[in-house]
């Protein structure tokens, strides 16, 4: 048997080398003992040594007074107590009297006519017409009575699209448009648009309106511009096979464009269905329940007449209820998960998810905000989530045997990451949601939760800032939501004319957008964005250098802003088709873009 000798000085350099690794391990163990013995910095704790909590809240059982949805009063003094919308039916000549009226005559008339609707936060569905029923006409002085197709009728046409744009495209207190204009009540029959006209009502509302919703009688009509629908006799007997079946066929439009309109009690077989009146809509089961079905079925948003019910009925009321729950959006949060403790400065994260119940999205991108309310319930800090409320979908295919929708719908999950600013005193506070109208930034769309305080937020549970503390909320500090009429928006007339998503957020950079549509054949609207406050010019140039308009010269903000071009010079004739130009100035800044009229 043989045997490896190691010479003896090899032996000695291998101990002192194992002896060398034994005391840096030993040393690095020491090392990591006394870091570990430091106290956390606050960040540190904010991040990772908070508990997190989390937090179901129960869902609030009746059906709330949200905002751009459900009963909508007719613009007749009705008060129907779920009712956020009021229609408003306007006369082109109570807005255009001859060609010399322009838009001061259309914002007088919105003045005057829907003068504190930001105070009740109340949102008006503003119709032009013509013609109403019988010899009751509406033309302008200087315009042939009964004219729908003339040049001089498309050509003011056009002018009184882009003019509606200016005056209503960021007006808070609009909710959408109904295109209306042509046919008796504005419905487009009797007669109906023709294919041009329908063309320059196409292009000139989609145009005119980027930031607003544009609803049709007859969305098959206009097919290739994908507007919303206003039905005109909804759940009607008689328009169950053509209107009904034809809006289901428009199939996936309801995820993207506001379905509603009007019930019809005063023609063809309506007793059938939906029945004698308003009242017997919501009392007889039999058309109460017809009536639900076709919401849910449809994804309706919200409908008027039916609004007028009998309120002091204790079985309509009570009916109501069923169907105002059944209208549009209704937000249900399942969880909410935070941390029970956070540090001033430091960052902290926040998710919470739900669900759309009700039968058709929020259409417009209101923020969702996360707050720390104090113990009276005012905010002493706020950040918004980014998410979309667009995308919080219900289901879809609703079957009336089983009713539900066979095609369930897909929770919602909203995650947030924010900072708290360094100056939030050290203390307990209220975690709270709520959705903000753009207008004012204040709370407007509630969710679906008992957790509720005067004012609309939702607190969801106590938070520590700088201190431990327990999450559980008393639910005998909540409010009823019903009994709740606080809410309401700013309209500031200075920021008509600026994108909501922009009110109060200044540019970094001026620029001059494409127009859109490019090209275009009646009107196209020119955005731009100016990064402070400055005197402005858009003029529109031929290409052969020549100033043709002059759209904008005036002092603006910082913002975000934009025009409208009907297609005419300053003498107000209609220019010949072919190349133009629009050119922005302000300062030491100036941008062009090119743009193509067509015929």
């Amino acid at each position: 048997m043989s045997h490896t000798i190691v010479p003896h000085g090899a032996s000695w350099r291998s101990l002192r080398l194992k002896s060398y690794l034994i005391l840096i391990i030993a040393f690095i163990f020491i090392v990591v003992a006394c870091l570990d013995a430091q106290p956390a910095s606050k960040n540190e704790h904010s991040v990772s040594s908070a508990k997190m909590v989390t937090v179901k809240p129960q869902e609030y059982p009746r059906p709330l007074r949200n905002p751009l949805k459900g009963f909508t009063n007719r613009g007749r003094s009705e008060n129907n107590e779920w009712a956020t919308l009021m229609h408003s039916y306007i006369k082109w000549n109570e807005i255009e009297r001859d060609s010399l009226d322009d838009i001061p005559e259309i914002k007088a008339w919105c003045a005057a006519n829907w003068a504190g609707v930001e105070n009740k936060n109340m949102k008006v569905i503003p119709r032009v017409y013509l013609h109403w029923d019988g010899d009751q006409t509406y033309w302008p002085d200087d315009m042939e009575t009964y004219d729908y197709t003339s040049p001089q009728f498309v050509r003011r046409l056009g002018k009184m699209i882009w003019k509606l744009g200016e005056c209503w495209d960021t007006d808070p207190r609009v909710a959408h448009i109904e295109m209306g204009i042509i046919g008796k009540w504005g419905e487009h029959h009797s007669p109906s648009p023709t294919k041009e006209v329908q063309r320059i009502l196409g292009e000139g509302f989609r145009a005119a309106f980027p930031h607003k919703k544009v609803l049709v009688r007859h969305p098959w009509e206009f097919a290739e511009y994908k507007f919303g629908i206003y039905w005109d006799s909804w759940a009607h007997q008689d328009q169950m096979s053509s209107h009904g079946q034809g809006i289901y066929n428009l199939g996936d439009r309801w995820k993207t464009e506001i379905i509603g309109g009007e019930t019809a009690y005063n023609w063809g077989n309506w007793r059938i269905q939906p029945g004698d009146d308003p009242t017997d809509t919501m009392v007889d089961p039999a058309h109460r329940d017809f009536f639900i079905y076709t919401i849910r079925w449809l994804h309706c948003a919200q409908l008027r007449w039916v609004a007028d019910y009998d309120q002091n009925n204790a079985a309509a009321r009570a009916g109501a209820e069923e169907v105002q729950k059944a209208f549009g959006y209704r937000y249900v949060i399942d969880e909410v998960t935070y941390p029970s403790r956070i540090e001033t400065g430091g960052q902290f994260s926040v998710s919470f998810s739900g669900r759309n119940t009700g039968s058709a999205p929020f259409y417009y991108d209101w923020p969702v905000e996360l707050s720390l309310l104090d113990e009276s319930n005012a905010a002493v800090w706020s950040a918004d989530f980014d998410v979309d409320i667009r995308t919080w979908l219900p289901g879809d295919k609703w079957k009336k045997s089983d009713s539900l929708y066979t095609v369930p719908l897909e929770p919602f999950v909203a995650h947030g990451d924010f900072v708290l600013d360094a100056n939030v005193p050290v203390g307990q506070y209220k975690l709270a949601l709520a959705v903000l109208d753009p207008a004012g930034r204040l709370p407007s769309l509630r969710f679906a939760l008992k957790n509720y305080v005067v004012g609309g937020r939702h607190p969801i549970g106590y938070i520590g800032v700088g201190m431990d503390t327990e999450a559980k909320l008393d639910s005998a500090s909540f409010a009823d939501p019903y009994r709740d009429k606080s809410l309401r928006y700013i309209y500031d007339p200075a920021l008509v004319g600026v994108s909501d998503k922009k009110q109060g957020i200044e540019p970094k950079q001026c620029r001059l957008m494409h127009n859109y549509p490019n090209p275009f054949n009646q009107a196209t609207r020119i955005q731009y964005e100016l990064a402070q406050s400055s005197q402005v010019e858009i003029k529109i140039y031929s290409v052969t250098g020549r100033c043709i308009r002059t759209l904008v010269n005036e002092q603006k903000n910082a913002a975000s802003h934009s025009v409208m071009w009907d297609g005419c010079n300053d003498a107000g004739d209609l220019v010949a088709a072919g190349l133009y130009f629009a050119t922005l100035k302000t300062g030491n800044f100036s941008e062009t873009q090119k743009m193509i009229l067509s015929k």
